[in-house]
Parts: structure tokens; C-alpha cells; sequence
């Protein structure tokens, strides 16, 4: 089994390995990181981009791994985690979003303040939360068998240049990156627009 140390670097290895993916990415100017559908440039840079191609790392340097996207939580209508990791004894469970907004950033680190009835129903708690919370209610775990688990939040961020948000974004990117312990990389950027993305390791178990 792993210990933690190594986990964290683990992890730093995959991240950068999946930054190194999207940098590819960006090197095809077919694909932006902006929802400009005005401009027909919008190419859908969804949460789902994000836990696949973490995955897909991971594979890349562990050909052996196991991986699982949406894994349902049992006794909980609606729940499900992002994606999980099978690493030997250890357990990595994921959650990303898109930081859109500083709601966006409750839903994945937090109990949400503000929900639409509809919200409260399918997702009454913040991701982490949720993970901490019902990690053994998976139909996969077993305490004697996995021996760590680890949460791993993902998340991006776009800041626009053009617009007159520029401030406000500027804030929320120095916000974003002191919780994330300045675990960011910055993967694309031009005149008009910068994007990162973002990861952050909470031990769920550690022995």
C-alpha cells in the first residue's frame, strides 16, 4: 500500500501527465477552451473532459489499472461518483468541475447555499462531502480488501480577457488557486483568454 506521501505524488504525476494531454489538445487550433457559441467555437469542454482524460493518464502510466466512470452510491437516488481509480489496495474517488462561478466551486467543495429544488433532490451535498460521507456505500468497497482511499477534486478555470469581467476573475483565480494549494497548471493561453486546471488530494483513509 501505498502511504500518503506517495499518493500525492502519485497524483502530481498523473495530473501533470494529463496537462501535458490537454496542452496537445490546444495544439490543434480546432479546439479552444471557451463556450463562444456565437462563434460556432464552442467544442463542449464539459466536467466529463476532465475525469476522462485524468483516467486516461493514469492508464498511460499504469497499464494495468483499473478504472470506472459514474459509480453509483448504494441507498442514494440520484448519486453517483465522477470516477473512481482502483490502484492496488488504494481507492481514488473523483469529482471535477467546471468553475464557472463561485456556486460551481460550493458544489464541488462544500454544501451548496443556494439550489433549485430540482438540484437539492439529485445533488443535496458538495461532492467532497458526498465522498467522505458515502465512500463505503459503493458496491465495490471493502474495507479488508482496500486499505486507503483518497479523494481528488478536479477543476478548471477560464478566465476571458475580452470581457469586463476581467477583475472579477482575476480574483477568483488567486481564490481557486490558494485552495488548491497552487496545485495548477495553466494549459492554454492567448491575448483573449487564459485556462487552468486545477487538483487537490483529502485523505478519506490512510493506514
Amino acid at each position: 500500500m501505498m502511504n500518503t506521501d506517495n499518493v500525492y505524488s502519485f497524483v502530481k504525476e498523473i495530473f501533470d501527465n494529463m496537462c501535458n494531454s490537454y496542452k496537445r489538445i490546444f495544439g490543434n487550433p480546432d479546439f479552444l477552451p471557451t463556450n463562444d457559441k456565437d462563434n460556432n467555437r464552442a467544442t463542449g469542454f464539459t466536467e466529463r473532459n476532465l475525469t476522462f482524460n485524468f483516467c486516461h493518464s493514469y492508464l498511460e502510466l499504469n497499464e494495468k489499472g483499473v478504472i470506472w466512470q459514474e459509480m453509483p452510491i448504494i441507498g442514494q437516488s440520484h448519486q453517483h461518483i465522477d470516477s473512481v481509480i482502483v490502484h492496488s489496495d488504494t481507492l481514488l474517488l473523483i469529482e471535477a468541475k467546471r468553475l464557472h462561478s463561485p456556486y460551481h466551486f460550493e458544489e464541488l467543495t462544500s454544501k451548496p447555499s443556494h439550489k433549485t429544488k430540482r438540484q437539492h433532490r439529485t445533488n443535496p451535498y458538495g461532492d467532497l462531502y458526498r465522498l467522505q460521507t458515502y465512500y463505503e456505500d459503493i458496491p465495490i468497497f471493502d474495507k479488508q480488501k482496500y486499505k486507503a482511499c483518497y479523494a481528488i477534486l478536479l477543476a478548471d478555470f477560464l478566465i476571458q480577457r475580452s470581457n469586463n469581467k476581467q477583475t472579477v476573475n482575476d480574483t477568483y483565480h488567486s481564490f481557486y488557486k490558494e485552495y488548491f494549494d497552487n496545485q495548477e497548471y495553466k494549459v492554454f493561453g492567448n491575448d483573449k483568454m487564459e485556462y487552468y486546471l486545477y487538483y487537490k488530494v483529502v485523505p478519506i483513509i490512510t493506514k
